[in-house]
């Protein structure tokens, strides 16, 4: 019995050790609760897999990577000069990381350094999404997480901010954990809610009834006999405008990022008919907008 009972022992002991080289991998509920964001994701443009095709949902995001997401979700597309010695122009973010720097939503790690390769952390992230939503930040203590005091001082107010605009939310145990890197599904998460409908394709569009934000990121776009359960967002993205609201009821706030000075004679945004309890004119860069208000 002792000799049974030691192969026995033994074999149970091969089969733990056998048990702990097995990678653990992500619950199939995870996976499924971000599918439908990351095909979002894709679908709209935003996101793009590896060589294999591969989203990497789990996979830290690093600040190439999220700069071309921005870059897209907001429609930007103006190429600057940079200062970047550790960009080369042959690099995949290279234009990406210009137009960033160019509309001014993201700075260097250094005077002449960008770090693309660096993991973004989730405050970092939340802050930059935040500031292209024009959000303003929320005086006093942060009462959102229970890790709260953990943020830094210059993201506190606006996470705080987003928070209210249910554009993030914490993990199951209340934190927030804003130093640790941010994975590409939760980014895919944060921008799928914040974007809600994007109107990206210069046409007349009549939505009906819609359900959080709208995005218009593109000039020539008129629209019409419309209800927003969210905001409006017309950015930067439009360059000089050509957007035409009519017959639009926004329950949220208007939020007008773009729209520059009209250079056909016509301002270069239009509001016809159109029902706000809120309208904010603000942009990064500190641009001039041009716009119409009718009825």
């Amino acid at each position: 019995m002792t000799g049974k009972f030691r192969r026995l022992c033994s074999l149970m002991l091969v089969f733990a050790m056998l048990i702990g080289l097995v990678p653990m991998m992500p619950s199939a509920a995870a996976d499924s609760f971000m599918d439908p964001y990351l095909a979002q994701m894709v679908e709209w443009g935003f996101l793009r897999g590896d060589i294999q095709g591969n989203l990497r949902p789990e996979s830290n995001i690093t600040r190439a990577e999220f700069v071309s997401i921005i870059n897209r979700a907001f429609g930007y597309d103006q190429v600057g000069a940079t200062p970047f010695t550790d960009v080369e122009e042959t690099d995949w973010y290279a234009d990406d990381v210009a137009i960033a720097y160019t509309v001014g939503y993201i700075s260097g790690t250094s005077a002449n350094t960008f770090s693309p390769n660096w993991e973004i952390s989730r405050e970092e992230a939340v802050v930059i999404m935040a500031r292209n939503m024009m959000m303003q930040s929320t005086v006093g203590e942060n009462t959102d997480f229970s890790d709260g005091r953990e943020l830094s001082s210059w993201s506190k107010g606006l996470i705080t901010t987003a928070a209210a605009y249910n554009l993030i939310s914490g993990y199951p145990d209340g934190t927030f954990r804003p130093q640790n890197p941010m994975t590409r599904g939760e980014v895919a998460i944060m921008v799928v809610n914040a974007i809600g409908t994007p109107l990206q394709q210069a046409g007349t569009y009549n939505l009906g009834n819609v359900y959080g934000n709208v995005f218009i990121t593109e000039s020539g776009i008129t629209l019409r006999d419309t209800v927003i359960a969210g905001n409006l967002y017309i950015t930067a993205g439009v360059d000089l405008g050509d957007v035409h609201l009519e017959n639009v009821t926004v329950l949220g706030e208007i939020v007008v990022s773009g729209g520059g000075v009209s250079e056909g004679g016509d301002d270069s945004i239009v509001l016809r008919n159109v029902e706000a309890s809120t309208l904010i004119v603000d942009n990064i860069k500190n641009q001039q907008v041009s716009f119409r208000v009718e009825g």
